[in-house]
């Protein structure tokens, strides 16, 4: 999954992103005001990031690769993820995978 901008964009600037996580659909959420908000504080004390681009329906909650423990395998750093993830959204049909892309402001 990839967010991905053709063309010539004057006066913004980007930022790239690359996590393993899962896309969610936040449209429940969105019926409340600060919704954004809302949601990232909730990820953000999971452990986790919460990736909005703020231009269409792409979410995404997973950790980046550099939050790899030292001591950490990869399986147990997917699986850690995939827990906390399911955790939090366990009304949703979550597929995990490296989510990457670039968000623009």
């Amino acid at each position: 999954m990839s967010k991905k901008r053709l063309g010539f964009v004057s006066n913004s600037s980007s930022s790239s992103f690359c996590i393993y996580g899962s896309e969610i659909d936040l449209s429940k959420f969105q019926e409340n005001e600060d919704w954004d908000e809302k949601v990232e504080d909730l990820v953000s004390k999971a452990g986790l990031k919460f990736i909005c681009d703020g231009e269409s329906e792409y979410y995404a909650v997973g950790k980046s690769f550099d939050s790899i423990k030292d001591d950490e395998t990869g399986k147990q750093f997917k699986d850690g993820i995939e827990e906390a993830v399911k955790k939090l959204f366990p009304d949703q049909k979550l597929r995990f995978e490296t989510c990457e892309g670039e968000i623009y402001c």
